[in-house]
């Protein structure tokens, strides 16, 4: 089956189901949604089934449901890519559109879709019911009606505004020689409402346009004992034509079936001769009865396997007593096949449109090549350019792993990262006698005891909507306000500080087994942020707040939380939270002399007695972790 069925499945369950099941599909599957629906490239029918069984297994739907939905689909698809009007000029209503229906069938098998298998539809009318059709469908593939009914019912209403039911008469398998069997399904086509449209039987001004359908008598091929063409002449211009009677027997036959078969002189059946090769079911009198509009199709066999480019393409005309006449010629479908056959084109009559076919071939497939390999390419460049997006994505997130996403944007853009904050919160931690640990322990489990303890206080930064700055060695820096500005930075780092705490906590002392402590200093006041060198770019921060930070952690105390004065002023302004602090009193600070400062209790350390206690905002913290605001949106990556 041709990439066209693929593409109209996928349209299908992407207009009924939606993108995310769609790529489930594709999960199951292992399909390449660009290289497995390329419309003009040819895929196994075991391939294409295979397919629509996962795809109707992970819908949970019917077989018959989804093939019915695609065959519908499969029309809107059709003319979207350009065959609508092709369909529509195939007949005046929707019987004369099915009576024509396989000479598109055999046009597209030799022109713009080689190779493809097409089924074969014969149509009868109800004496009775002038709104019924019986129509007879024949396929080589099984199970595949269902298909048939959605995309008739799709062209009834797109080209006719007719509304149809369709009933299953009979279904049955047909020999039509020693290896291949065919598949035959009548149903019952009935009319449903005129939606201002002819009707489903033929008007009765064509019921007679057919010349395969007009029996000749004699009376109308001359007068009575008077011949104007011989055999022989009549030979010379049909060379290629044979006559049967309804036994099949051939009773006369031109001079190049001779050739081509030379058997034929002791007059044999035909499907002694040859095999029907299109339409697709056996031969046979009714058949050939039911079929009487098509263009078929033989291949010569001469009793045995069919002979290489030997087939021949033509009308049936009725003749008085049940004698059928076949006028055809080789069917040539390109220069290199006329070579082969030792052929020129004056071979050919010049009545046949076989001349024109052939050149119109020729050129066709130098464009169908073309067309194969142009969508061959642009389904390349398509995973070529999600290939590159797959690698921009891993590569802006390791960028924004190491710079804020805005700060990383600018700096793409060509612009110099630098800026003044008027405010800000900065936090510093450290480990409790991490220079002891060091010198006792293996490099290995200093690196793990770092990773798995700072993957918890990463994992924090988020729900707190922090910024990591960097860690150097056992040191750790996390500020608020910068490079987002935040009215609320003090409260989200303490709430921050008080996390890393617990989670420190968490972690075992590599030496001891006992949880690790930490000491966490956090200081409030403005800054300076930018991005500084070639290599190895980063983030930094410059100014006087970070010194008193950095300060109030190395005078910090182990396992609690050291704030100055302005950062608990900053908590008051934002009441968004409730921290509840202990005045340390004046603390001689290196490099600033005496300060106020204070420790934010923790579930996890001693509190003074309440009346030493200071309250801090309206809201409450629960186990130790900062509840969050709904108030409060996240804006950091």
């Amino acid at each position: 089956m041709y990439g066209l069925i693929h593409s109209c499945v996928k349209e299908w369950v992407l207009n009924n189901y939606g993108k995310n099941k769609w790529k489930e599909i594709l999960e199951i599957s292992g399909a390449d949604d660009e290289q497995t629906f390329l419309n003009f490239q040819c895929y196994p029918d075991k391939a294409t089934l295979d397919f629509i069984v996962i795809v109707v297994a992970h819908l949970g739907i019917s077989l018959e449901y989804f093939l019915e939905g695609v065959g519908v689909h499969f029309v809107d698809f059709t003319i979207e890519k350009g065959y609508g009007e092709m369909l529509h000029t195939l007949g005046r209503n929707f019987h004369a559109f099915l009576d024509n229906l396989d000479y598109l069938h055999c046009y597209l098998m030799t022109t713009a879709f080689p190779g493809i298998v097409m089924p074969s539809f014969a149509c009868t009318e109800d004496q009775n019911d002038p709104n019924v059709l019986y129509v007879d469908y024949y396929s080589r593939r099984e199970g595949l009606q269902a298909l048939a009914i959605g995309a008739l019912r799709g062209c009834a209403k797109n080209f006719y505004n007719l509304a149809v039911r369709f009933e299953v008469i009979f279904t049955t398998e047909e020999k039509i020689n020693e290896t291949d069997t065919v598949h035959h399904v009548r149903f019952k086509v009935t009319q449903l409402g005129r939606l201002d449209s002819p009707s489903l039987a033929l008007a009765e001004t064509e019921r007679v346009t057919s010349p395969a359908s007009v029996e000749v008598a004699p009376s109308s091929l001359a007068p009575p004992n008077v011949n104007f063409i011989s055999t022989a002449e009549f030979s010379a211009i049909h060379p290629y034509h044979f006559i049967f009677d309804k036994n099949l027997s051939v009773k006369q036959y031109g001079f190049g079936i001779g050739v081509l078969c030379p058997s034929v002189r002791s007059f044999p059946a035909v499907n002694d001769l040859m095999d029907l090769v299109w339409p697709y079911t056996t031969l046979s009198y009714e058949n050939v009865e039911r079929f009487k509009n098509l263009v078929f199709q033989f291949a010569v066999t001469n009793g045995t396997k069919k002979t290489e480019g030997t087939v021949l393409r033509g009308e049936l005309v009725f003749l008085v007593n049940d004698l059928v006449l076949f006028l055809g010629n080789p069917m040539v479908n390109s220069l290199k096949e006329l070579a082969d056959r030792s052929l020129k084109i004056s071979d050919i009559p010049r009545s046949d449109s076989t001349r024109e076919l052939i050149l119109l071939k020729h050129q066709r497939s130098t464009e169908f090549d073309l067309m194969q390999r142009l969508e061959a390419t642009t389904a390349e460049l398509k995973r070529t350019a999600a290939a590159l997006e797959r690698e921009k994505e891993k590569t802006d997130r390791l960028l924004h792993s190491m710079l804020p996403p805005e700060v990383a944007h600018k700096l793409k853009g060509g612009s110099h990262v630098q800026e003044a904050f008027e405010s800000a919160t900065i936090l510093f931690s450290d480990i409790v006698t991490f220079t002891v640990i060091a010198s006792k322990c293996e490099p290995h489990q200093i690196v793990m005891l770092l990773n798995e303890m700072y993957t918890r206080f990463d994992a924090a930064t988020e729900s707190n909507c922090v910024y990591k700055v960097e860690t150097i060695g056992d040191a750790y820096m996390v500020v608020g306000g910068i490079p987002t500005r935040a009215p609320d930075h003090a409260t989200r780092v303490v709430g921050q500080a008080i996390d890393m705490v617990r989670l420190a906590r968490e972690v075992a002392h590599p030496l001891t087994g006992e949880p690790v402590q930490i000491r966490v200093g956090v200081h409030t006041g403005p800054a300076v942020a930018g991005v500084v060198g070639q290599k190895m770019p980063r983030y930094c921060l410059f100014g006087d707040t970070v010194n008193v930070a950095s300060r109030m952690e190395s005078h910090g105390v182990p396992g609690r939380i050291h704030i100055s004065a302005n950062c608990k002023r900053k908590l008051e302004a934002e009441k968004s939270n409730e921290f509840i602090l202990e005045p340390r009193g004046p603390t001689e600070i290196k490099g600033k002399g005496l300060m106020e400062t204070f420790f934010v209790c923790t579930p996890f350390d001693p509190c003074p007695p309440p009346n030493q206690k200071i309250q801090v905002g309206g809201s409450k913290r629960k186990n130790g972790t900062l509840r969050r605001r709904e108030s409060g949106v996240c804006h950091m990556q």
